[in-house]
């Protein structure tokens, strides 16, 4: 299991690579989405 500070660096930094390529971002949070709902 990742350490809280290690999944925020992660996160933080895909965030950051979102912001610079907005479709891609989209479609991340979309797949999150439906990873969601599986669940």
């Amino acid at each position: 299991m990742l350490s809280a500070k290690k999944a925020k660096l992660f996160f933080s930094n895909l965030f950051r690579k979102a912001m610079q390529k907005k479709p891609l971002f989209i479609s991340l949070k979309e797949k999150y989405n439906t990873i969601l709902q599986i669940k």
